[in-house]
């Protein structure tokens, strides 16, 4: 998975070429420092190991739409 170092950089710094803004406080943000460790504690938690994407697309192109009414 993302180690803390990731996420904290992600979520204090933002995430660059994207529209993922920088949150720390030291950016203009709205978390202090405090804050953003809790909330990486949080993800490292729940995002232990990388996410099987190729499986959740492999099974996303198998289903079918309902037809619209």
């Amino acid at each position: 998975g993302k180690d803390k170092a990731y996420w904290n950089t992600w979520i204090a710094d933002s995430k660059p070429g994207s529209l993922m803004p920088a949150f720390a406080k030291k950016h203009g943000g709205t978390l202090d420092d405090s804050q953003i460790k809790s909330l990486v504690a949080y993800l490292t938690r729940i995002f232990p190991r990388e996410l099987k994407t190729k499986k959740a697309v492999k099974a996303a192109a198998n289903t079918r739409a309902l037809p619209l009414k």
